[in-house]
Parts: C-alpha cells; structure tokens; sequence
C-alpha cells in the first residue's frame, strides 16, 4: 500500500513486500514447511513392495504435498512386526515419537494406556464419520476420544479355486466341521493337503483361530482386561480350537510343518496345487494375482468352519492413522494429512490396489472394483456382521496372542495336549499381565 501524503511506502507495506520477495526467493518455502514425521511400514507409502500400490502412494503423497506445500511429508519406516511395538513405546520413554504414525491397531490400546496417542474426533466431519462402517470408529475409541482411525480391514479365512471344487463336486468347502473334514478327505483325491493353515507364533495364526475361539463363545479377558481365556466357560472353547487344527493334522489333511510358517510361506503350495484350501487374507489377493496370474477368475472365499452350528466371528484386525505429537502445528498438519488419505477418493483406490476391504460404505457403493467383483461382494457379506469386532481394547492383547499361538506348533506336533498348551498359555500370559501391572 502507498503512503497517499508522501508517496512512501509506510513500515507495514514494506513489510508485506518484504515477506512477497522473500516467498518468490529459492530455499524460502523450505524454511517455512513443516516436516511431518510419519512412522509406518512400508506397505503404507511410496516404498509399498507392489510396483501400482507404490505408484499410487507416489502420486497421492505429492498431490498432498503440492496442494500443501506448507508440509513436507517425511516417511520414518518401522518393520511392521510385533516386535516393532516395543520399539515404539521404548521411543515413546524417551520422549522421540514422530508425529503421526500408522499403526497396527492391536496396538493401540498399550500406546493409549502410555497416554502417547492424541484425541482424532476433530479429524473427521459428522458425514465422514456416518460413512463409516457400523462400529468402527467405535472400536477405536478410549476414553471418550477417538485415538485412531481404521484405513481398512482384511478378512482371514479360506481361499479356493472353484474349478478346483467343481471336479470335488461342491461349489464351497463345507463350513460345519464334521462334514469339513469328509470333504477334507476327499480333497486329497485332488492335491497332497487338503488346507494349510499358518500355524506360527503371530497375529497372524491368532487371527484364524481366535474367529472360531469367539464362534464357539469363548473370550480372551474379562471386562477389566484381566486374561480369563483359561477360566471354565473359555478355557474348554481354546482346547476345543487346538483340539480342531490337531485333528487337521491326525486326519493328515494338514502338515504338520504348519506349525513353522506364516502367509508368505504356505501361499506357493496353493499356486502349485499342494493344497485344496488355503488360509490367506484378503490383503494378499493382489499378490497371489501377481505371482499367479492364473488366479484371478478363479479364487473363492469362505469362513473357518466350526462345530454345532456355530459361526466364527469376523474382527477388525488392520492398521489405523494416529497422531502422537502434541504441537499444535504439527498436530494440525497430521489431522489434514490424515484426513486426505482418508477421502474416499484416495482411500478407494488404495483400497483397490492392495484387496484392502474398505471401511467407509461409499467406496463399497461406487468404486467399481469393489462394487462389479463378485469375490469383492461375497467378501463383504461375509465381514458386513453385526457381531464384526475388535480383536481386543486392552493392553494385554499381544501377550496373549503369543501366549496362544505360541503353543500351536507343539499342538500340531501332538507333543503338547489341548489341555496342557492352555495351562501354559496362561502361565506365560499372566507372568506378561503381572509385569505390566507393575
């Protein structure tokens, strides 16, 4: 603005014109970013595995960052294991937790019992939160705040091809578990192993087995988070879970050998016909379809089976955005960042990409690799239960999940009793819980 008496410039006008200079100067829009510190695994970013998922991570992450170049998204990686959580919380002691993180939300409830995780309910509109899947915000919240936010959900069950079936005379493997088993036996007809489930310690083996433990009526803890899956009510439920994968491998339907490996090793015996079923997640569609190109067309799904009519349970078991730092800026950059990614125009095609089964209902209705694929709508019939829940709100989660998994190897094996790997699952679950009481 021009001074009208003098024709001068008067202090505030050179201010501004300063600070206009300055903007058009190299280096200055550097100087004035924010560098959000962003803790997640690769397959949350342009260093996803998949060549298209990372493009697509690419491109987002610089349309972001174009639209707002005030922040500069910086990728802090962890190894996205277990393990990766005592990282964190050791991180978290010593006061150098990045802003934001995407986090495994089995975690969650330790990070928000260390009071690190920071309130989110301003993140989303009152629309964006109604287009959410039934009780999925829900789940997240401790407290009376929400401390994270579901960027999908993968579903764990049994895959097949249907030609496969076809030549066994059944369109779907049988869900009861009597009749699981004949057909079990005659799926051998067809292939050396009728099903491979992975059997390791991991919350990967926990997955499978805790959606029929809570089928039958089992629960891992009581209201107050104190490890009761080894009480009368709970405990014959997990011995009547051991007691179905054991006889998998009495019936010889199943090796053995399952009890050493994870997803990644048990998936090359289903490309190769070694086995009839297979348990895998819908987050690994897209690989199979890459590794087997032959796959796609000819994949179908279907929930573990269980005994007397009982259905298991489907559980919300992904990974969530969460915001740790307290600085208002750099909190404010992580809730835009966050809720970016989380448009249904972003999260659709993510979702797309990686066989990530979305959370927001709009993207089920128009994105039309969920909508037109009927693999896609049997999926989403089989996870759209009202019964659908969180694997656990209470800290104690993890080391029950390696309690019990933990013994399934010896289970299989016939080393160990159902009976016996209870009684030691609790000893190693309550030992952790005493140790986190303090």
């Amino acid at each position: 603005m021009t001074n009208v008496k003098t024709g001068r410039l008067s202090r505030r006008s050179l201010g501004a014109l300063a600070l206009a200079v300055a903007v058009s100067l190299p280096g200055f829009a550097w100087a004035q970013q924010i560098e959000l510190s962003i803790l997640g695994s690769a397959s949350f970013s342009p260093q996803n595995t998949l060549p298209e998922v990372a493009a697509i991570y690419q491109e987002v992450w610089d349309k972001f960052q174009a639209d707002n170049p005030d922040i500069k998204l910086v990728l802090e990686q962890h190894s996205g294991s277990t393990e990766a959580l005592q990282d964190i919380l050791t991180r978290g002691t010593a006061g150098r937790l990045p802003d934001m993180g995407v986090m495994d939300t089995f975690w969650v409830p330790r990070l928000h019992a260390s009071q690190y995780l920071q309130p989110l309910d301003d993140v989303l509109t009152t629309e964006d939160k109604a287009d959410f899947l039934p009780g999925v915000l829900e789940a997240t919240t401790h407290d009376g705040a929400l401390r994270a936010i579901y960027i999908y959900n993968p579903w764990r069950g049994l895959f097949y091809r249907p030609s496969v079936l076809k030549d066994l005379g059944v369109d779907t493997p049988p869900t009861d578990w009597n009749a699981f088993i004949e057909f079990g036996k005659k799926a051998k007809e067809k292939a050396p192993n009728a099903v491979m489930l992975p059997a390791n310690m991991s919350e990967l083996t926990m997955q499978y087995l805790y959606t029929q433990y809570l089928g039958l009526g089992g629960e891992l803890t009581d209201d107050k988070g104190v490890p009761s899956f080894f009480e009368p009510g709970n405990r014959e439920k997990l011995e009547q879970v051991y007691g179905m994968w054991r006889q998998l491998v009495e019936e010889g339907l199943m090796p053995a050998e399952v009890g050493t490996m994870d997803e990644a090793a048990t998936r090359p015996y289903f490309y190769t016909g070694e086995t009839v079923l297979l348990g895998a997640s819908t987050s690994s569609i897209r690989q199979m379809y890459v590794d087997n190109p032959s796959i796609k067309g000819d994949l179908g799904a279907s929930p573990m089976p269980l005994t007397d009519g009982a259905t298991p349970v489907p559980l919300l078991a992904a990974w969530s955005y969460v915001i740790f730092t307290k600085d208002a800026a750099h909190a404010e950059a992580a809730s835009r960042f966050i809720r970016y990614m989380l448009s249904p125009e972003v999260l659709g095609r993510l979702n797309a990409a990686q066989g990530h089964l979305p959370m927001r209902k709009s993207i089920w209705a128009t994105n039309a690799d969920f909508a037109a694929d009927p693999l896609m709508q049997r999926l989403y019939g089989i996870m759209n239960d009202p019964r659908l829940r969180e694997r656990s709100i209470f800290p104690i989660y993890p080391a029950i999940k390696d309690a019990i998994t933990g013994q399934m190897a010896d289970v299989l094996a016939g080393t160990t009793t159902p009976a016996q790997a209870v009684d030691n699952a609790k000893a190693t679950a309550m030992e952790a819980y005493d140790r986190m009481k303090g």
